[in-house]
């Protein structure tokens, strides 16, 4: 009898511990999914402000703020999905740093001041060198920094190249960079939801 009961208990335990791991499972898929898209708008709203900025357009502050509205749209869900607090709110600044950053060698880009965009590149490198160790850092050692670094260096390089493109309309190896870049910019949104969950 004692037998029977030990067996009954630890087939509980067994149902129990799939389920616990299923819903973990589901939760990991829906937190990914969310955060893809966050960053597919992320991607597409930084698109849609190389091409407003290089032609002049006067409503690119409205569309900068848009990309800024992002920002603050990820720290929310992250607020919402994450026991990390003081991470997010660390992270979403970072974030927003990044962003400046990014728009300054844009910027640059466009008065094609060589050195100025020396500088600006230098500036988005060594900020992500830091976000790259902050993400690490808090991920359990799941994620080294080097495996971030390559995320964020290239959607780095992607950028600076559909801006030249861009410049040059040359519009076929502009959507070829975007493609790239949209890529790398997933790439980083699993490597936060990886984060999230550990």
């Amino acid at each position: 009898m004692d037998i029977v009961i030990i067996i009954l208990v630890f087939i509980l335990f067994l149902c129990a511990s799939k389920k616990k791991e299923g819903f973990r499972g589901r939760r990991f898929h829906t937190t990914k999914e969310s955060l893809r898209k966050l960053f597919s708008e992320r991607a597409m709203w930084m698109k849609i402000f190389i091409e407003d900025n290089l032609q002049d357009k006067s409503d690119k502050l409205h569309i900068q703020a848009r990309l800024y509205k992002n920002t603050a749209d990820v720290k929310k869900y992250m607020l919402k999905v994450s026991k990390k607090k003081n991470v997010v709110y660390k992270f979403a600044r970072m974030l927003k740093k990044r962003s400046d950053l990014l728009i300054s060698m844009i910027y640059q880009i466009q008065t094609q001041n060589k050195s100025d965009i020396i500088v600006s590149i230098d500036a988005v490198n060594q900020h992500s060198d830091m976000l790259a160790k902050f993400m690490a850092n808090h991920s359990k050692g799941t994620l080294t920094p080097q495996k971030i670094r390559h995320h964020l260096t290239k959607q780095n390089k992607y950028i600076y190249n559909m801006t030249n493109t861009h410049f040059i309309a040359d519009h076929a190896s502009e959507v070829s960079e975007y493609d790239r870049f949209y890529t790398h910019m997933l790439k980083l949104s699993d490597l936060l939801n990886i984060i999230i969950h550990t």
